[in-house]
C-alpha cells in the first residue's frame, strides 16, 4: 500500500486514519499532537479520550515528550494491554493514555510516535476492545507501515497549522530566512536585498523572537516546517 498517496488526499485526516484503521483491520484510532494548538483527534467512539487525557496532562504539568523519552522506545511501535502493563509513575504521561483507554472499554492498543523540535510531537494509536494473538498478529504485519504512518499524520498536521494560520513573519522577515536558508551571509543577504546588513540582522532577530528559537539556524529550519518558506 502506497500510504504516501493516501496522505497527499485533500480529505481530513481523521477521514484518512478512519480508512486506514479500517483497512488494517483495528477498531479504533487516535491521534494526540502536540503542538501549539494541542491538536487532537479520534474516532466517534472515543471521542472523549483525547480530551480528558490532556486536561490531566495539563493539570499535572506533564509534557507529551515525557511519554516519548521517558521508558519506552517509540521510534517502534509499542504493544499496551491495559491494565497489565507494569505501572509507571505517578504524574507521567503514559500512565494517563493507559487508563483513559481503559477507561473507553479499550483492552489493547498499539502506539508509536513522530517527533522534531521544538515540542513538536504526534502519537498515533489504533485499539481494539480485545486483546489476543489475533491483535498481536495485526500489531506484527502493519509494524513498519504504523511507523509510515505516524510520519505522515505528523507532516499532515504541521502542514494544517501552517495553513491555517496567517504568517507571524512580514515579507521582508522571510525574505530575509529564505536568504540565509540557502547559505547567504548577512552581509550577502543585504547585498541580495539592497538594504544595510544592519536591517538584515533586525528582521533576523526579529523572526527568530517570533518563532521561539535561539538562533538563525533553527529560525530557518522552523519557517520551512511550517511552510513560510521554501528553499
Amino acid at each position: 500500500m502506497n500510504w504516501s498517496q493516501v496522505f497527499e488526499q485533500e480529505n481530513r485526516i481523521d477521514v484518512i486514519l478512519s480508512d486506514v484503521a479500517d483497512r488494517m483491520g483495528f477498531r479504533h484510532y487516535f491521534l494526540l499532537s502536540a503542538q501549539a494548538d494541542r491538536k487532537i483527534m479520534s474516532d466517534h467512539a472515543l471521542a472523549s479520550f483525547g480530551r480528558d487525557c490532556f486536561s490531566k496532562l495539563r493539570q499535572e504539568a506533564v509534557e507529551i515528550e515525557d511519554f516519548v523519552f521517558d521508558q519506552y522506545d517509540f521510534d517502534q511501535p509499542h504493544i499496551l494491554r491495559h491494565g497489565a502493563n507494569e505501572r509507571v509513575q505517578d504524574g507521567k504521561a503514559i500512565g494517563a493514555i493507559v487508563d483513559e483507554l481503559a477507561q473507553q472499554g479499550s483492552d489493547s492498543s498499539i502506539l508509536v510516535s513522530a517527533y522534531g523540535p521544538y515540542t513538536e510531537t504526534s502519537i498515533l494509536g489504533f485499539s481494539n476492545q480485545e486483546y489476543g494473538d489475533d491483535f498481536e498478529q495485526l500489531c506484527d504485519a502493519y509494524r513498519d507501515d504504523l511507523r509510515l504512518i505516524c510520519i505522515l499524520c505528523h507532516q499532515k498536521v504541521l502542514r494544517g497549522r501552517s495553513q491555517d494560520q496567517s504568517s507571524p513573519l512580514t515579507t521582508r522577515e522571510r525574505e530575509c530566512l529564505l536568504c540565509v536558508a540557502r547559505g547567504k551571509s548577512s552581509w550577502e543577504v543585504s547585498q541580495i536585498l539592497e538594504i544595510s546588513e544592519q536591517t538584515v540582522v533586525f528582521h533576523l532577530k526579529n523572526s527568530m523572537k517570533k518563532l521561539e528559537v535561539f538562533n538563525r539556524t533553527h529560525a530557518v529550519v522552523r519557517s520551512i516546517q511550517m511552510g513560510l518558506i521554501n528553499p
